[in-house]
């Protein structure tokens, strides 16, 4: 049989079925994504709160240190981890915004 006749016998491709099993890649995809994300916001969370327990614990050594180079150093210290943990919130803020955008893209 002819290559030709072969295509017009097979059946045509349906589109529902095919938008479902797109359908199901895509949110299976966007919950991957939100899943991540919330992850990441968990792991931003945990982050921030170490830094500041050990902000806490070099701003108490601070209080009794009278030695300026010591002092200096934990200053700096504190001043670093000030840095990392506004680094944190900000991944935990963007990532929220994510987690909402996905679950909105669920929805539809």
């Amino acid at each position: 049989m002819p290559p030709s006749q072969e295509n017009s016998r097979s059946e045509p491709v349906k589109p529902i079925r095919l938008r479902n099993e797109y359908s199901l890649l895509t949110d299976y995809a966007i919950k991957v994504a939100r899943d991540n994300s919330l992850n990441s916001i968990s792991l931003a969370q945990e982050q921030a709160r170490m830094l500041e327990k050990a902000m806490q614990d070099f701003e108490k050594r601070i209080s009794g240190t009278s030695c300026s180079p010591t002092r200096e150093w934990l200053d700096l210290q504190i001043q670093t981890m000030e840095e990392e943990l506004d680094r944190c919130l900000s991944i935990e803020a963007a990532h929220k915004t994510m987690v909402i955008t996905m679950e909105a893209l669920m929805e539809k």
